[in-house]
């Protein structure tokens, strides 16, 4: 969440989002096609399904660490001396 309590969202336009869907349309057939695999399958697709609700949301696929790093306490660091 942002300072404001929204979600960060990405500036991107439509092309963007159409390849951000079409990456995880790919991802999604990917899964699909290692069913014999579940452990793969399970994790591709939902990197898929992840992709595929950004685009249509409009969501940054580094959205979600960048809100994590945002909300993690800074830590100050002293200076080294020498």
């Amino acid at each position: 969440m942002s300072a404001r309590g929204r979600p960060i969202r990405c500036a991107s336009g439509t092309p963007e989002r159409v390849t951000q869907a079409g990456i995880g349309l790919l991802l999604a057939a990917f899964a699909l096609d290692s069913l014999d695999q579940p452990l793969l399958a399970i994790t591709t697709a939902l990197g898929g399904a992840l992709l595929i609700v950004g685009a249509i949301r409009g969501w940054c696929p580094g959205g979600l660490l960048a809100q994590r790093v945002a909300a993690a306490p800074r830590e100050e660091q002293q200076p080294v001396e020498r």
